[in-house]
């Protein structure tokens, strides 16, 4: 990827937050679609227990708003491991959360199942 696309390759692991794929939508549009989404999907089913699965990137632009981090500081934020999860409690009413936590993996170390990338993605 680096030979192909230098310079998309190294705003991706510089300057992530204004990061837009060639011919595709930016990270800032993608945090804002995210949010939507799961706001919605959290409004339209009161106290229910919701799963949601998707991506890595997603759940990372998602982890700056839950942590209340700006989405410039998303670089600080570590990858999230493959089959990881998070737990998010909103208030329906007022799309208020607490982040009970973050990229939790225990589950898969114990069987030795944990896929992580390099430290430096």
């Amino acid at each position: 990827m680096k030979t192909l696309y230098p310079d998309q390759y190294d705003q991706w692991y510089t300057n992530l937050a204004d990061f837009t794929c060639a011919g595709g939508e930016s990270i800032r549009y993608l945090q804002q679609r995210v949010n939507n989404t799961i706001q919605k999907i959290v409004k339209a089913n009161p106290g229910k227990t919701l799963l949601i699965g998707t991506h890595a990137t997603p759940i990372r632009v998602m982890g700056c708003i839950w942590h209340r981090i700006p989405l410039q500081d998303i670089l600080t934020l570590n990858w999230v491991p493959n089959a990881s999860y998070s737990t998010i409690d909103y208030d329906c009413d007022t799309l208020e959360f607490e982040l009970i936590n973050y990229a939790v993996c225990s589950h898969l170390e114990e069987k030795n199942l944990l896929t992580e990338l390099p430290k430096n993605i």
